[in-house]
């Protein structure tokens, strides 16, 4: 194997033989090798998978996520960014749980929501999806974080 940039173009001359007997070989082949930079997910680490908050508490904003990065430091170093933090729930009506429905900062990593008045789900937890998207680099199309599962419980 051959050690490769991590862009540019790799000129090689290959020769193939096969492993009979006698062997056969086909003429030298001169080859050029075009490499491409690729957009690389972006990545982020989160602090906890459960947040639990007493119900009519008022606002919750804390740090839940860390290490937020859009790619790999050459990624990084080329003007990559990070775009926002996607948020989906796993059962849609439980987004009338809250006054104020879940975000996350993607400078901070801080969490932010305030549950509805009475919105006591202690047999109910909301299990969320989270996922960190970069920015658009033409011509690739937004790449996602693996995706993150939050549980917010809010009780009495």
């Amino acid at each position: 194997a051959t050690s490769l940039p991590p862009v540019g173009i790799v000129h090689k001359t290959v020769t193939l033989t096969d492993g009979g007997h006698p062997p056969l070989s086909f003429p030298t082949q001169y080859v050029s090798v075009t490499i491409t930079e690729v957009n690389d997910p972006p990545s982020f680490t989160p602090l906890s998978a459960y947040v639990v908050v007493l119900e009519d508490s008022g606002p919750y904003d804390a740090v839940w996520a860390r290490d937020m990065v859009p790619g790999p430091p050459e990624e990084v170093a080329a003007g990559q960014q990070l775009g926002q933090f996607l948020i989906t729930y796993e059962d849609p009506a439980q987004s009338a749980l809250f006054a104020k429905e879940p975000g996350i900062d993607v400078v901070t990593g801080r969490l932010q929501f305030t549950p509805r008045q009475d919105a006591n789900t202690f047999h109910q937890p909301v299990t969320l999806k989270v996922k960190l998207e970069d920015k658009v680099v033409a011509p690739d199309a937004p790449l996602t974080s693996e995706e993150v599962t939050l549980v917010i419980t809010i009780t009495l």
